[in-house]
């Protein structure tokens, strides 16, 4: 279902709801989470950790994969400019909280401290921005879990795509704190979308309109 065609429409601003609480931060299955740390399962997989549940899925459709890389390209040049990198999958680990180990769709990082070229696994304390594309599979981690995990790890920006919202919309979040982001903004997208503010570092303006919807 695309969003109502609204020649004008703007995002809306608005308070955050209220988050879950707090998760606690200690390792309910520390051996679960050895097996994690040791599992390979090839780069066609992506494996992440939630909730103490080590959450493997495949390959993602087509329109999910057009959508990251409509992401990826946007940030392009702020991120040129700024000397940052952008991530398709790598992995953000260690997080507090619900989501200790995520490969989100977008990472947008400083690699200045990075110790190794070879290193994938970002640290927290490197990250600007997480991206996500809500799929079937992944809703309520993407929606909540994770960003609760990376407000708590005070990233100062989380984006979601959601085609299962009614309508569709991007949310920006920020103002990372212990009890999740307080602030949100969130956009029509697709056709008759709207326009959404990226703030610093990055200073540009998505054009939803032009988002892939299915």
């Amino acid at each position: 279902m695309q969003a109502p065609r609204t020649r004008h429409a703007r995002p809306s601003t608005q308070r955050a709801p209220e988050p879950d609480p707090p998760v606690a931060d200690e390792l309910a299955d520390p051996w679960l989470w050895d097996i994690f740390q040791n599992l390979d399962l090839g780069e066609d997989v992506k494996v992440e950790y939630i909730q103490d549940t080590i959450v493997v899925r495949g390959t993602p459709s087509r329109w999910h994969e057009q959508v990251a890389i409509w992401l990826a390209d946007q940030f392009k040049a702020p991120c040129e400019a700024r000397g940052l990198e952008r991530a398709t999958g790598g992995g953000l680990e260690p997080l507090p909280g619900p989501a200790k180990s995520i490969r989100p769709d977008l990472l947008i990082y400083d690699p200045s401290s990075l110790t190794s070229p070879e290193t994938w696994d970002v640290t927290p304390s490197h990250a600007l921005l997480v991206a996500e594309v809500v799929s079937v599979s992944s809703t309520g981690a993407d929606r909540t879990h994770k960003p609760l995990s990376c407000a708590q790890a005070g990233i100062p920006l989380y984006l979601y795509v959601d085609r299962f919202a009614t309508p569709q919309t991007v949310n920006l979040l920020s103002e990372p704190g212990p009890d999740g982001y307080q602030h949100r903004e969130t956009a029509l997208a697709g056709p008759g979308g709207a326009k959404l503010s990226i703030p610093d570092p990055f200073g540009i303006i998505l054009d939803l309109t032009t988002l892939p919807m299915p």
